[in-house]
């Protein structure tokens, strides 16, 4: 029997999945905008084509490189937040990339769409707490 997608659990699961992705996606900007902070900071008003120059240069770096680069810049980088942010966007990708389809098998899913949407909800708390530390990392660089 096909699995009726319509039914209110899936809907809540793909909500939060989709919440899930933007949060992941949000995080990512963020310590892009990081990045630029950080590297414009000290030279005063620059006119807004430097920051679009510099975010188009950079968006397609992976996190780690990212990461690696505001450690280089950033003297009041906490201690342990490269790791938290690593380990995030592991789950990150786990999410994006298999937490569908890894546990289907062709038939039905290996558990029901409330438990999956329960799986969801701690990355998804993890990724909002680490970006009100990134945004707070921002609030110190002045421009």
């Amino acid at each position: 029997m096909p699995i009726d997608y319509s039914q209110p659990e899936w809907e809540t699961l793909f909500t939060n999945y989709g919440v899930t992705a933007h949060a992941a996606q949000v995080l990512e900007k963020l310590l892009l905008v990081l990045l630029a902070a950080a590297h414009f900071q000290g030279e005063g008003q620059r006119p807004p084509g430097d920051l679009h120059a510099f975010l188009n240069q950079n968006k397609r770096k992976g996190m780690s490189d990212i990461i690696k680069a505001l450690k280089q810049k950033l003297p009041t980088f906490p201690p342990g937040l490269d790791t938290d942010l690593l380990e995030v966007f592991q789950q990150r990708n786990d999410v994006i990339h298999h937490f569908f389809l890894d546990q289907f098998d062709g038939h039905d899913w290996a558990r029901p769409p409330a438990q999956m949407d329960q799986e969801l909800k701690p990355i998804y708390l993890r990724l909002k707490r680490l970006q009100d530390r990134v945004e707070a990392l921002l609030d110190q660089i002045h421009l």
